[in-house]
Formats: structure tokens, C-alpha cells, sequence
């Protein structure tokens, strides 16, 4: 769980291209339900992704429910 936060994260903030890289980011489902969470409640964070992970991981019980869905995911 905390792999797929961490490269959704990396995808949020601009990330970085390749086979491997994309292979590890969440679908862009994912991404699109997760983005209004880390600027609304994650914001100061970016560009640290660990961080970015960590506060969505804090701030669970107010993320929308489609990207609470995606971090709770195993």
C-alpha cells in the first residue's frame, strides 16, 4: 500500500518517466482521485513525496472517498 501512495505521489508532483516507473504508479484513475487531496490537504508538502504519503496516511478520515479508497487499498 505504501509503495502504490509513494509512486502516486511521485506521479502528482511531476515524477519521472520509464517502463519501471509506470508500472509502479497507480492508474490514472487513482491519480485523478487522489490530486484534490494532496492539494487540499497536502499542499506544503510537494515536492517531498515521503511527506505527501505520510500526510494523506494523517489525514485519512478526511480524504475523499475515492482516494481513501486507493490508499486503503493492500
Amino acid at each position: 500500500m505504501m509503495l502504490k501512495a509513494a509512486a502516486l505521489s511521485i506521479l502528482l508532483i511531476g515524477g519521472f518517466s520509464g517502463l519501471a516507473a509506470a508500472q509502479q504508479r497507480g492508474s490514472a484513475d487513482d491519480q485523478a482521485a487522489c490530486e484534490p487531496d494532496v492539494h487540499r490537504l497536502c499542499d506544503q508538502y510537494i515536492p517531498d513525496e515521503t511527506a505527501i504519503v505520510a500526510c494523506l496516511h494523517k489525514e485519512i478520515k478526511h480524504l475523499s472517498p475515492a482516494c481513501k479508497k486507493v490508499m486503503e487499498r493492500p
